[in-house]
């Protein structure tokens, strides 16, 4: 009798053992899954997901004088989903409100700032502010939702204005700007870019090769 407890016992021991083996495989297999779809085809194809409050990813290399294609995607769930923009620049744009400084329209520095962006593909977008950047490729009211937009925040810089579900894809040579920048949203008054809606891009030039 005690031998067929202990042969119970082993066998309890050994296929504990054996889900746990089953479990963090495929624990890992998911976890490489996602960083494997995360991580961008090459270093010249990003795909930004625009979350609610979040953007993913939340921080890319850009390699000076090298073209760069970027897809962003509205992938709000919230109730009612929200739109979402995308701004890239230095130093956030500060107004004084009754709640202390709030951001509010972009950044003092745009990125995009005389840079030559074509546009590729787009949809559901509902505004599209080209800023000082220069334009070409689809036209911009090809990508932009039909019907009303409602009441809209003024902004300056080149911005992207996405509805629920909306996407576009741009694609530009990466200007000779290195160093550190931000990217983010300011919609409700910057309300957005305060909860964490933002990321960084270092734009780095490659090293000569010995």
């Amino acid at each position: 009798m005690k031998n067929e407890f202990k042969g119970e016992m082993r066998s309890v021991s050994g296929w504990s053992v054996l889900s746990g083996a089953v479990v963090l495989a495929v624990l890992t297999g998911s976890m490489l899954v996602w960083a494997n779809n995360a991580r961008p085809a090459d270093r010249t194809h990003f795909t930004i997901h625009m979350l609610d409050y979040a953007f993913e990813p939340r921080h890319m290399v850009w390699h000076v004088g090298e073209t760069v294609t970027v897809t962003l995607v509205n992938d709000s769930e919230a109730h009612p989903r929200k739109g979402h923009e995308w701004m890239v620049g230095r130093g956030p744009n500060l107004k004084d409100t009754v709640f202390g400084p709030r951001h509010v329209d972009g950044f003092h520095v745009p990125f995009f700032k005389d840079v030559d962006v074509k546009v590729v593909s787009g949809h559901d977008l509902v505004m599209f502010m080209g800023g000082a950047a220069h334009l070409s490729g689809v036209p911009v009211k090809d990508v932009l939702r039909t019907g009303p937009m409602g009441p809209m925040e003024e902004m300056s810089g080149f911005m992207p204005l996405l509805d629920a579900a909306g996407q576009l894809t741009i694609s530009f040579k990466v200007p000779d700007k290195p160093g550190q920048w931000t990217y983010g949203c300011f919609q409700q008054s910057g309300q957005h870019f305060v909860n964490g809606m933002r990321g960084t891009i270092d734009v780095v030039h490659d090293k000569p090769k010995a």
